[in-house]
């Protein structure tokens, strides 16, 4: 695969012959026959590329394009003209790429398992040609283009979107406050603080026999209650005015119930907290419209087998 100013190119071919030789693929003539070909015309941007840049784009367009002949190609030699690349692409750890387009460009690669290999622009006439001479003037596909802007552009205008409309930031003195004018609360804090739990649940008050089941994973801290389970994260009692809010807060962005309790199961706890935010991504209306949940597969009836006996 190649890269100029003009366009991209690659040629993918298959070994045939027995040789062992470092000279792969130009061991013998005949050992290895052309599977596939193909190039295409620079964006404007593409062609502002530094070489480095464009060798490792002109390396991700290839793999893309011919994903269903390579992944899981136990044996992919990669080839390229451009020195640099073959460490870049090889074994240089993702973390210790700083470039952020290369860094993009390597991440695309990481789904193919291959090796690099360096060979002189001049023995690599084919896709040399290709590049220079690419076959189609026209765009590019819009499949081919980058949209992670667009999408960090969405995700953006949706998060602002919903802070304009109920995100409040809370803080520590926020659920304090809450907590001291909340009867309920108080009254945990110093069933905890005493640990003078009755025997049975029926024994308990009315209004703190939801937090019966988990006592021993109930402490205080700073006058506030935490729940933690085994080695867990210590996450933050709601107080009952707040939840709603915090469930806002959540949804944030207008992420799915999964994300939703990722979060939540992160930070604050409540209980019913994982109904409360189930009910609140249901009454999302923009996520309903566009996302929707997948209607669920109908049951396809099989008859019974014969048997002839």
């Amino acid at each position: 695969m190649d890269w100029s100013k003009e366009g991209i190119g690659f040629v993918v071919l298959q070994h045939y012959c027995v040789c062992q030789s470092a000279d792969s693929p130009f061991c013998c003539k005949g050992g290895w026959r052309l599977a596939l070909c193909g190039s295409r015309h620079l964006t404007p941007s593409e062609a502002g590329y530094a070489p480095v840049e464009g060798e490792a784009l002109a390396v991700t367009w290839c793999l893309r394009k011919t994903r269903l002949f390579l992944l899981g190609c136990p044996n992919l030699t990669i080839i390229t003209d451009h020195r640099p690349l073959v460490k870049l692409l090889g074994d240089r750890a993702l973390k210790d790429v700083i470039n952020p387009r290369l860094f993009n460009l390597k991440k695309k690669t990481l789904q193919f398992k291959f090796q690099m290999k360096y060979l002189p622009g001049k023995r690599s006439t084919a896709v040399d040609f290709l590049s220079r001479y690419p076959t189609m003037r026209a765009s590019h596909e819009a499949s081919d283009m980058d949209f992670e802007d667009d999408i960090q552009v969405a995700v953006a205008c949706a998060t602002v979107a919903t802070l304009e409309l109920d995100i409040i930031v809370l803080d520590e003195d926020c659920v304090r406050s809450a907590a001291s004018n909340d009867p309920v609360y108080q009254l945990l804090l110093a069933r905890i603080a005493a640990g003078d739990w009755p025997q049975q649940k029926s024994q308990e008050l009315a209004c703190l026999r939801p937090f019966f089941s988990i006592r021993d994973r109930l402490a205080i801290n700073q006058d506030l209650v935490t729940y933690s389970v085994d080695q867990g994260c210590v996450r933050l009692l709601i107080p009952e005015d707040l939840r709603r809010q915090v469930a806002a807060n959540l949804h944030t962005g207008h992420q799915g119930l999964d994300s939703m309790l990722r979060r939540a199961r992160q930070s604050v706890y409540w209980p019913g907290i994982e109904g409360d935010l189930q009910h609140r991504r249901a009454q999302c209306t923009s996520c309903d419209e566009h996302a929707p949940s997948l209607p669920p597969e109908e049951m396809m009836h099989t008859p019974p087998a014969e048997y002839s006996f």
